[in-house]
């Protein structure tokens, strides 16, 4: 009898001989001196660039700066994975596809050349190789939770919920998972993340902890949050921090929405105490706006996506897909539930402002 073979899927990516990097092209990627694409306003001579970009009213975009490259404009093309193709976004000195230059328009983008495995893009005096990888659904699974990253903090009165939290992690979107009890274990896994090699995968650090003002609480130690988000900040790829308190979280919101850079989002919201998730009565003791349904109301909702977005692991589910790092951006229109979601408003090495639900599904590639 006749085995049918497996279906497969074709992964894009660029390979940079000098130094042996390999940029994953999921979503529509601008390379150039600055990874600003997004930021032009529609009345700017280049924002009508940004349409192609759009999916469900949010950008996602990744971006390869060459920022070292005087021979790279500010914004000099983009790849789209789709076709797949590359395109001329009017660049100073061109782009290359084999050595010979693609034609461009003036104050616009250039048609969209479609791509084959083995080109060789020339930009300025960079030298990317177009590689194709054919992979079954089990095999692109397995290659996109290789890069997915999580260690997950608690008080020992929180361990239940936070146990239950990790195999969530581990069971539904494939994380790697480290469990810390206590302050110093929660800061000695924060470092250990720094080295990981996820430079497109998503980092995750959930801390099920007490909380008061800005203030974090590890039984009888105590910290700033405001001392947590520069060590999360450098852990690398697409950081995500899940927070569940014994109170109001405001004041660690408010921190991080000061601190945290362009790449880094918050999920945070105020449980109910130890065990209010799948331990005690239907519905969890109301001590504050934002609370935690029971685990059974928390699995219905991720199972039938009837969105009640009460707990973390609802906007989890969401935000990560199987086959992709790339998070999922579009749910967050019209959200309502209890949960906060904080986007970080700094940029790395630029003082102007960012627009926060334009960069959630992105990342930065520096050479």
């Amino acid at each position: 009898m006749d085995m049918q073979e497996p279906a497969q899927r074709e992964r894009i990516s660029i390979f940079h001989p000098a130094t042996e990097r390999v940029v994953p092209i999921e979503v529509p990627t601008v390379f150039g001196r600055s990874d600003h694409y997004y930021r032009y306003r529609p009345e700017d001579e280049r924002g009508d660039r940004l349409e192609e970009a759009v999916a469900d009213g949010l950008s996602q975009l990744n971006y390869v700066q060459l920022s070292s490259d005087p021979g790279v404009s500010r914004t000099h093309g983009l790849l789209d994975p789709g076709v797949p193709g590359i395109r001329d976004l009017h660049s100073t000195n061109g782009i290359y596809v084999n050595e010979r230059r693609l034609p461009s328009r003036k104050g616009t983008g250039g048609d969209v050349h479609r791509l084959v495995p083995g080109d060789v893009l020339r930009i300025g005096g960079q030298r990317f190789e177009v590689r194709v990888a054919r992979m079954t659904e089990e095999e692109l699974t397995l290659a996109v939770r290789a890069q997915r990253l999580a260690c997950v903090a608690y008080v020992p009165e929180q361990r239940p919920r936070a146990e239950a939290f990790a195999e969530f992690l581990r069971e539904r979107l494939g994380f790697r998972v480290r469990c810390a009890v206590g302050l110093q274990e929660c800061i000695s896994n924060a470092y250990r993340l720094q080295e990981a090699e996820v430079d497109d995968g998503i980092v995750l650090y959930g801390l099920f902890v007490g909380c008061r003002g800005s203030e974090l609480r590890f039984g009888e130690d105590s910290i700033p949050f405001a001392r947590l988000v520069p060590l999360f900040s450098e852990m690398p790829g697409r950081k995500l921090v899940v927070l569940e308190t014994d109170l109001d979280p405001t004041g660690c919101e408010q921190t991080f929405s000061h601190m945290a850079y362009e790449d880094m989002v918050l999920i945070s919201c105020a449980g109910a105490g130890p065990g209010a998730l799948g331990q005690g009565s239907e519905e969890a003791p109301v001590g504050t706006d934002m609370v935690s349904k029971t685990l059974g109301r928390l699995r219905a909702s991720i199972h039938s996506g009837d969105g009640v977005y009460d707990a973390p692991e609802d906007a989890l589910a969401q935000f990560v897909s199987a086959d992709s790092n790339v998070l999922r951006v579009g749910w967050i229109r019209g959200y309502s539930g209890r949960l906060k979601l904080t986007f970080g408003e700094r940029l790395r090495g630029f003082e102007e402002a960012v627009s926060h639900s334009l960069q959630l599904g992105s990342s930065t590639f520096r050479f």
